[in-house]
């Protein structure tokens, strides 16, 4: 996988850089959106992170910036967007996400999902997100 930089976007999103292309997607905040922040695509194809800024600011800024640097691996990834992704695209974008944020997001993700959060059926029990993130950043 090409290195990925960190950018600043916003208050405290990330956008993913690969070493040969920045992606320019856009963020739209949406405060019905029953998670933290997806990808979807627009009926013009365009690829777009869709984030719930009041789940957001509830969670806090590090959890919320471990939460976009996975949707935005997906698309430096190249997942071919679904309703759904396969689990294991999940746990690619987990463990990107692992390897791109900082020391204090991942441990605020880390904190969150070994106390069970961010558990379901197509990323997996919170504790073993945990453990991804620990084995992806070493």
């Amino acid at each position: 996988m090409n290195k990925i930089h960190r950018i600043a976007f916003f208050c405290f999103a990330l956008i993913t850089v690969s070493s040969d292309a920045q992606w320019n997607v856009r963020e739209i905040p949406d405060p019905n959106l029953p998670d933290i922040a997806m990808v979807t695509v627009l009926p013009n194809g365009e690829q777009v992170i869709i984030y719930n800024p009041i789940l957001c600011q509830q969670a806090g800024p590090l959890l919320c910036g471990f939460y976009r640097a996975h949707e935005y691996c997906h698309i430096d990834l190249g997942h071919v967007f679904r309703p759904t992704w396969p689990q294991v695209k999940e746990l690619e974008a987990d463990c990107c996400a692992a390897k791109v944020v900082t020391n204090a997001e991942a441990n605020a993700a880390y904190q969150w999902f070994i106390s069970g959060g961010g558990t379901s059926p197509t990323h997996g029990f919170g504790p073993q997100r945990a453990q991804r993130i620990l084995a992806c950043r070493n």
